[in-house]
């Protein structure tokens, strides 16, 4: 996924992250509004993807915790919509300052990075 080239007015802006909390409103997450975009387009044609989350940022320093942590997605179709739903039911938090979803990479097939951000 990509930024957005388009400019939006500051009243578009607020109504494009109004519909990301009203479509999204139990996420312990940031969620980029350019996916309002794509929601429904296929992630992967998998049925079966890991999404993993990195922690090797200051937040973690010193912590003693793994470095990073694994999310199954399994379903039929696994679109945008349905991923972002299925991290936020598997209580999927960041526990850090970078909070906001900027990108889901794809790592091999089957796995998927977050790239998160401030």
């Amino acid at each position: 996924m990509y930024m957005s080239e388009i400019e939006y007015t500051e009243e578009q802006y607020e109504e494009m992250f109004a519909e990301i909390e009203r479509l999204f409103p139990h996420a312990n997450f940031s969620i980029d509004i350019d996916y309002l975009s794509i929601l429904d387009e296929l992630l992967t044609h998998k049925t079966q993807i890991f999404i993993s989350n990195d922690r090797y940022c200051y937040c973690w320093d010193g912590i003693d915790a793994p470095k990073k942590v694994f999310y199954e997605i399994k379903g039929d179709r696994l679109t945008y919509r349905f991923v972002l739903n299925e991290l936020i039911r598997l209580d999927f938090n960041p526990d850090c300052n970078h909070r906001f979803l900027e990108s889901i990479d794809s790592v091999t097939d089957i796995e998927y990075s977050l790239s998160m951000g401030s």
